[in-house]
């Protein structure tokens, strides 16, 4: 789905990572949505099963696009997703090894993370040989 996009117009470095472990009807989850700019792109991308979460919100909220952002940390959530996005947020935890192991938690079977850190998504287009994906 993401190649038809990138031709048209280039997407960014987490629109081409998500479209390699992800299709439209996955369970996606933004931990760290913010607005949920992201989710509403992804919306745009043609993704129907978004959701975001975000422990600094005021309250829980629906936004424009229908999706829902409650104001959550991972670690106060059971649901099983396909796929779990940490985008620059890893680094604004009091605890990053326990965010990952909710993450970890909150992963169907075959499910994927894909957490970024502001320093990749710099780095990345000057050193892509030398960025690492852990599967």
């Amino acid at each position: 789905m993401a190649a038809i996009f990138n031709y048209i117009k280039p997407l960014p470095f987490e629109f081409t990572v998500i479209s390699k472990y992800s299709n439209s009807k996955s369970l996606v989850l933004d931990v760290g949505c913010g607005s949920g700019k992201y989710l509403r792109e992804l919306s745009g991308a043609g993704y129907q099963n978004l959701s975001g979460i975000d422990p600094f919100l005021d309250i829980d909220q629906v936004i424009i696009s229908g999706i829902p952002i409650r104001k959550k940390k991972i670690e106060e959530i059971s649901e099983q997703f396909d796929i779990i996005i940490s985008h620059h947020s890893l680094e604004h935890s009091e605890d990053p090894h326990l965010m990952l192991s909710a993450i970890t938690k909150n992963l169907s079977p075959n499910g994927f993370a894909i957490t970024t850190i502001p320093i990749l998504g710099k780095l990345y287009h000057k050193y892509r040989e030398y960025t690492y994906i852990i599967q």
